[in-house]
C-alpha cells in the first residue's frame, strides 16, 4: 500500500495492528517481531524517520536473534543497514551488511537487492565508477529474470551516474530506457521526474526544470513513499530551478520550507552523532543546508 502510494489505507492497517494485533503480542518474540517490523516499515516509508526505523528494527532482531532465526535476522540487517545508511553513518551501514545475502545460492531478490543497497550507497558517496559496475551488473541480472523494478531501478541509478559524470544526454537516455512512467511506483516516478529536472536545469531550461520539480514534489507529498535518497533531492531542486528561472522571492520561500522539514526530521535524532550524519553527510540534504546558511542566513 505504501509502495503503490496509498499512505492513507496503510494508516488504516498500522492502527488494527496497534489496536488488535499488538496487545495480544505479550511474550509472543515472533509476533513482536513482526510488529515492530512493520512500525519500523511505517517509519522509514511514511514518516521519514530513519532514527525511529532504527530503534524499530534493532527491537525486531532481538526478538529473532533470541528465537535462533537465521535468514529474516539477515534480511532485518539488511534493513538496519538501510537505517544507517539513511542517517548518513556509512561506515556503520557497511559494517551492518549481512553476509549470508552474498552467497552464490541466494536467491533472485536477495542477489539483486545486495546489488541495489551496494550501487545506492556507492552514488550517495560519489565512488561513480564502482557504481556503474554494480548498477550494471544489477541491469544484467535483472534482464535475465525479465524483473521490471529491478530494471527500471538499474537504469534510475545509471542516470545519476551520468548526471554525476555531466554526461546529460546520457543521464537522459537511461531515464527514457526505464520504460513507461504510468508503470511504474509513485516513488519511482518522483525520481525519473527529479531526474529530467535536473538535466532540465543543467541544459539551462529553468522554467521546464521548475515545472518537472514541482509536479515530483507534488507526487512525493501526495503518495508519502519514501524509499530512495535521490527523493531527498526534490525540494533543493526546486529550489534551484526558481532561483534559476528568476522567481528568486519563491525560491527563497521553498527553501525555508525544506530547511524547516528536514530540521523537524532531525530533531526526533536522540544522538547528536547521528543527528550531525543526517544533515551533513547525506548530499541532499547537505545541498539544503548550504544553501540555506547562503541566503537565509542563520
Amino acid at each position: 500500500m505504501i509502495w503503490e502510494g496509498m499512505p492513507e489505507l496503510a494508516r488504516r492497517y498500522m492502527r488494527r495492528i496497534e489496536q488488535d494485533v499488538a496487545p495480544r503480542a505479550r511474550d509472543d518474540r515472533l509476533l513482536s517481531a513482526w510488529i515492530e517490523a512493520a512500525r519500523a516499515c511505517w517509519c522509514t516509508h511514511v514518516e521519514r524517520n530513519p532514527w525511529g526505523a532504527r530503534q524499530r528494527n534493532r527491537a525486531a532482531l532481538e526478538h529473532l536473534e533470541a528465537l535462533g532465526d537465521s535468514f529474516i535476522v539477515s534480511f532485518l540487517r539488511l534493513l538496519a543497514a538501510t537505517d544507517e545508511w539513511m542517517l548518513g553513518a556509512f561506515a556503520r551501514a557497511e559494517e551492518l551488511f549481512p553476509p549470508v545475502f552474498t552467497s552464490p545460492g541466494a536467491p533472485h531478490f536477495v542477489s539483486s537487492s545486495v546489488l541495489r543497497f551496494r550501487t545506492m550507497m556507492l552514488v550517495e558517496r560519489r565512488k561513480i565508477t564502482e557504481a556503474l559496475e554494480q548498477a550494471g551488473s544489477l541491469l544484467q541480472l535483472a534482464s535475465t529474470r525479465d524483473d521490471f523494478f529491478f530494471t527500471v531501478t538499474a537504469r534510475l541509478l545509471l542516470s545519476e551516474c551520468r548526471l554525476l559524470q555531466g554526461d546529460l544526454a546520457g543521464a537522459e537516455e537511461e531515464v527514457r530506457a526505464a520504460g513507461a512512467p504510468a508503470r511504474m511506483p509513485p516513488f519511482f516516478r518522483s525520481v525519473r521526474l527529479s531526474l529530467l529536472a535536473e538535466i532540465r536545469l543543467r541544459q539551462g531550461r529553468a522554467a521546464k526544470a521548475v515545472e518537472l520539480a514541482r509536479e515530483a514534489l507534488a507526487l512525493e507529498r501526495s503518495t508519502a513513499g519514501f524509499f530512495v535518497l535521490r527523493q531527498e533531492v526534490v525540494p533543493v531542486l526546486l529550489v534551484e530551478a526558481l532561483h534559476a528561472s528568476g522567481e528568486v522571492d519563491a525560491a527563497r520561500e521553498a527553501l525555508r520550507e525544506a530547511r524547516a522539514e528536514l530540521l523537524a526530521r532531525a530533531d526526533r535524532i536522540a544522538d547528536p552523532a547521528y543527528r550531525r550524519s543526517f544533515l551533513e553527510n547525506v548530499t541532499a540534504r547537505a545541498r539544503t543546508m548550504n544553501l540555506a546558511r547562503a541566503w537565509l542566513g542563520a
